[in-house]
């Protein structure tokens, strides 16, 4: 399916937000867009020969100077097609007719035409679809090529306002207990117990000394 292979060719384009006329879009959306609106998701040959110069005439392939389904237009970017050519093994570098063959392969068209538009867009005059508005038609297919990048909802950690967030790894938190605090209590003083005039001390001799008497009463 055209699409699909579009689709999976397109993860060499970055998702970086750009400006468009249709608002911010990521790069990948509006390249995968900038296909369907140039070749209908195919890589099929496009513009037949348009001009008498000598480019026009001589890097042509069957008539045709715009090929793969980003239709890279060979007069204009000849020495570019050549190098990624030559860097990737391929034969007859200067053949247009073999770029029209090695540019009939979804990644290496794809990667071509990420070589044009650049990191952040600033090529994308080079498409007249893209200057022309067409590519906009061609936005929900796009958007399917970032549709897998969000792969689930990010769990939100619920706080309590008064309790601290913790930036320690998982699974090395410590918890440490909050000091039990007593209510203070005012024990009452307690006046020492008199009998008959005596202290404490005094009492504790005089029943040693009772305890005596009755000893000895007892035994006799």
């Amino acid at each position: 399916m055209a699409l699909a292979d579009v689709l999976t060719a397109s993860r060499v384009f970055p998702t970086t937000p750009i400006s468009t006329s249709a608002g911010m879009l990521p790069l990948r959306v509006v390249m995968v867009a900038i296909a369907g609106a140039e070749d209908n998701f195919t890589n099929g040959p496009g513009d037949k020969i348009n001009g008498s110069s000598i480019p026009y005439t001589t890097w042509n392939c069957n008539g045709y100077t715009s090929l793969g389904t980003w239709q890279i237009h060979i007069p204009v970017h000849f020495d570019l097609v050549t190098k990624l050519m030559t860097q990737s093994g391929a034969k007859s570098v200067t053949d247009p007719c073999a770029m029209a063959q090695w540019l009939s392969n979804y990644q290496n068209c794809a990667g071509v035409a990420a070589y044009i538009a650049g990191n952040d867009g600033g090529g994308l005059s080079a498409w007249t679809t893209w200057n022309d508005g067409s590519w906009k038609q061609f936005i929900p297919q796009g958007l399917q090529s970032v549709s897998s990048i969000t792969t689930g909802v990010p769990m939100v950690p619920v706080v309590s306002p008064t309790q601290p967030v913790s930036t320690q790894p998982l699974g090395t938190q410590t918890t440490t207990a909050a000091p039990i605090v007593v209510p203070s209590m005012t024990v009452p003083t307690v006046a020492p117990v008199s009998l008959f005039g005596l202290q404490p001390k005094e009492l504790t001799i005089l029943g040693l000394a009772l305890v005596g008497v009755g000893y000895v009463i007892s035994r006799s």
